[in-house]
């Protein structure tokens, strides 16, 4: 009978560092050994004697827990393959199976274990085949090759993504074919004002505001023009006569100036959303600038710019609107805005927790930890992370490890751990990052609700000739099978593996194994 293989007796003797390339690919192909163990321990309860025995079901709990079969003792894999420190777990093995519970909660709080783990799991990952083992260049040349695939694919995943997400949503793509000599040739027209968030009506009035007397011209010339239609001297008329309202050019000049403070405000939150910090200041600035709109030198400059640019009378102002009910107004517009941005992000603060998944940050956080968002994630959400010891231990084996400093956004973080399988050695960390990928950056709510059997009747009616155009349709009434497809299958990993097999790519998209 052949003896069985005990790689924690062959590790003991020979520690993984110093075994060959041969030797390290076999055993991190084999895995962790975990055979029953049928040693038995005596305990005393209540004057009766009872004998305590391992359960192989521990394994299942604890991934990183595996057991010698000649030894009769738990280890801990990843700290007995990479581990640096002496420990119980590592070099003499634990056997005390009364105080098992307590001693494997208190090992998986240690910094030193969740590194190793971590680590293990990458190099599991990254294992080379005995060829490239033999061939250390070859080793070199597949590993970087195989990142540049990763980080490609990567790349093509965001792409197919919001290919998906437009073609869901039927919203327009950039790219179609706008040559002279195409065949989807779309008649030029001015676009009309539609339902759109506020930033974009804000361009709108600048733009109005910068070019008012020729805004007045052109609609005055459309009115009188006997080769206008109906319906378009009706329309500039009413344009025309609200551009020469007192009251209209009065509210249009004090609302641009806001706007154009508060543009930067949106930016930001929509640019720097995970660093908070930067937000209230930025938040505070803008409730600054505004106040500081709130003086008599102000209001004059729109009242005159108003009277100038309507050419109103001073006994025709004085009966229409006086100043001191124009000043009243001015006022409470001022006051409004400021109240409405003191109650919209009173409770912005809140959400300081966000800091800790800025990805861009993770080199400084490595030596300096953010505190203040993990204090805020305490208490704001004491529900969901009990054991902030532990979550601050994984950030900060996560935050020095240089191979995600160079990630631009928590998704990507979030795709590698579940591809890697690293949910289960950071489990407070995928639980973090899960959460705020859940809270939206901005609140701005759905601009357009139209049909979608009349957005893709449209779409098929006035873009027949773009040979893309019915799979796209294809998506946007297909889309359960595609999330269906997505939550159950390979999903990008067979889009990306068949757009890279039907002819010569330019990136690199195969890894090679």
């Amino acid at each position: 009978m052949n003896p069985i293989y005990d790689p924690i007796v062959c590790l003991l003797g020979t520690p993984f560092s110093q075994c060959n390339a041969r030797d390290k690919t076999d055993i991190l192909k084999q895995g962790k050994p975990t055979p029953s163990l049928s040693c038995l321990t005596s305990d005393k309860k209540g004057g009766k004697v009872f004998s305590r025995s391992f359960s192989v079901a521990w394994y299942k709990q604890h991934s990183w827990l595996c057991g010698s079969y000649y030894l009769e003792k738990l280890f801990c894999w990843p700290c007995l393959v990479l581990g640096h420190t002496k420990s119980v777990w590592s070099t003499e093995g634990y056997c005390d199976f009364k105080n098992l519970a307590r001693s494997l909660q208190r090992h998986e709080l240690s910094k030193e274990h969740i590194r190793n783990h971590f680590n293990l799991k990458n190099l599991e990952k990254n294992s080379v085949t005995i060829v490239d083992a033999l061939s250390e260049h070859g080793k070199l040349f597949k590993n970087y090759y195989n990142e540049n695939v990763r980080l490609n694919r990567l790349f093509m995943e965001h792409i197919i993504e919001i290919v998906i997400f437009l073609a869901k949503q039927e919203l327009a793509f950039r790219g179609h074919d706008e040559s002279s000599n195409s065949l989807n040739k779309v008649g030029k027209r001015i676009p009309q004002f539609v339902q759109t968030r506020w930033s974009s009506r804000s361009k709108i009035l600048n733009l109005l505001v910068n070019e008012w007397p020729n805004f007045i011209t052109v609609f005055d010339t459309i009115s009188i023009d006997p080769k206008s239609s109906a319906e378009s001297i009706c329309g500039a008329i009413g344009h025309s006569k609200n551009l020469k309202s007192f009251e209209f050019a009065f509210i249009a000049h004090i609302f641009n100036d806001i706007f154009l403070i508060t543009n930067h405000l949106f930016n930001t939150l929509q640019t720097k959303s995970f660093d908070i910090e930067y937000c209230l200041r930025k938040i505070k600035t803008t409730c600054d600038l505004i106040e500081k709109k709130r003086n008599d030198d102000n209001f004059l400059n729109y009242f005159n710019t108003a009277v100038e640019l309507t050419k109103h009378t001073t006994t025709t102002r004085q009966n229409s609107k006086n100043e001191l009910s124009c000043k009243m107004l001015f006022y409470e517009i001022i006051d409004n805005i400021i109240m409405q941005l003191n109650t919209r992000f009173s409770d912005t603060d809140k959400l300081k927790f966000l800091q800790l998944g800025d990805v861009t940050k993770f080199k400084e956080y490595s030596t300096t930890f953010p505190d203040s968002g993990l204090n805020c994630l305490k208490n704001t959400f004491t529900n969901i992370f009990q054991d902030n010891n532990k979550l601050k231990t994984e950030l900060e084996v996560l935050y020095s490890d240089i191979r995600y400093h160079n990630l631009q956004h928590v998704y990507d973080l979030i795709k590698i751990f579940e591809s890697d399988g690293l949910k289960e050695v950071m489990p407070e960390v995928y639980k973090l990052f899960a959460l705020i990928l859940t809270i939206p950056s901005t609140s701005v709510s759905v601009e357009r609700s139209f049909s979608c059997l009349k957005r893709i009747k449209t779409y098929l009616r006035n873009s027949t000739c773009q040979q893309r155009l019915s799979s796209l349709s294809t998506i946007s009434i297909e889309k359960l099978l595609i999330q269906q497809l997505k939550e159950t299958e390979p999903f990008f990993d067979d889009v990306i593996n068949m757009y890279a097999s039907q002819k010569e790519r330019v990136i690199d998209l195969i890894y090679k194994t």
